[in-house]
């Protein structure tokens, strides 16, 4: 059989995810090209936190053109998920893009009324040249990418994540917790007292990565801590505040696993499940009269490669 022997080749091109009317479903429709052909495209929605034993999927037959769309309905309420693409050509060849480090992945959220959130996947695609411009620190490019944003019909978290992720190039940290008026603080904005983490250098409302931005549970935050393990990051509060909320997780397309800890003036007030599969969990600790707040970031027990902890939107309120 001519052709047999050649090796996986699909290319995917023109991706694009649109949710449906009542935002319970979505599709993915894009245009596939390889030799030999395509003859169908499989769609995997795995929710996490199950390998992929329970991922479900759909099934498009690209037109003469290489075009199709999968009709991606098959959801769990109240779970992150990520879409794989699988390609079958005609030789046999299968071309996966469902995997960490293929070519691309597309995460999302379903929240527990069983609407989706495709904000990670969108600001991936919308914010790619900014993200560009940010990485070679290219002010011109930024300003640029943030001028075409303001442009197009983005969602708002998406804009936030824009204007927060150009203010890095600056680099300039806010004044201490305890130096604060108002009833919210950012940390990821305030001054620390001391900041260590187990891979690279301490970096905030971004990753060290080509794609930098901060994802987990398979959706977006605007601000956050990069904190591979181990890592610690330390406040001084004063005493002044009386509560500390936001998200703790492992950065989604890192296969590590992570547990985070809350300490207030050396005593334990909040610790994680182990954290992996890009997972997130919500906290949100009293921390009246505490003077030193830290936030602390160890591997799950099995080394810490890949173990990129993030904090995500951590606010403490008055």
């Amino acid at each position: 059989m001519k052709g047999f022997d050649v090796k996986p080749n699909a290319v995917i091109s023109e991706a694009k995810l649109t949710p449906s009317a009542e935002g319970k479903s979505f599709t993915f429709s894009g245009r596939v090209t390889a030799d030999p052909p395509v003859y169908a495209v499989i769609g995997y929605m795995d929710p996490a936190g199950g390998s992929n034993y329970d991922a479900t999927t759909r099934t498009a037959v690209p037109d003469k053109e290489g075009r199709f769309t999968l009709e991606c309905d098959a959801l769990k309420s109240g779970r992150a998920g990520m879409l794989g693409i699988v390609a079958a050509q005609a030789n046999g060849a299968m071309s996966s893009f469902a995997s960490p480090g293929a070519e691309r992945t597309f995460p999302y959220y379903v929240e527990a009324d069983g609407r989706v959130d495709l904000s990670a996947t969108h600001a991936t695609e919308a914010l790619a040249p900014l993200m560009k411009a940010v990485n070679a620190r290219q002010e011109v490019g930024v300003r640029l990418a943030l001028d075409e944003l303001a442009n197009q019909n983005v969602e708002p978290r998406i804009l936030e994540t824009a204007q927060v992720l150009a203010d890095t190039l600056q680099g300039k940290a806010g004044p201490h917790p305890s130096q604060v008026d108002g009833n919210v603080c950012h940390l990821s904005d305030a001054a620390t007292l001391e900041v260590e983490v187990g891979y690279g250098r301490p970096l905030v409302n971004r990753l060290p990565a080509p794609d930098n931005l901060l994802i987990a549970g398979s959706r977006l935050y605007p601000r956050g801590l990069y904190a591979h393990a181990p890592a610690r990051h330390v406040w001084d509060l004063g005493g002044k505040w009386t509560r500390v909320k936001g998200v703790a997780g492992l950065a989604t397309g890192h296969d590590g696993s992570v547990n985070c800890l809350i300490i207030g003036d050396g005593r334990a007030l909040w610790r994680s499940p182990k954290l992996q599969d890009g997972s997130a969990v919500e906290f949100d600790v009293e921390v009246k009269g505490v003077q030193k707040l830290e936030f602390k970031v160890t591997d799950g027990g099995n080394g810490n490669g890949s173990d990129w902890g993030v904090w995500l939107d951590p606010v403490v309120g008055r």
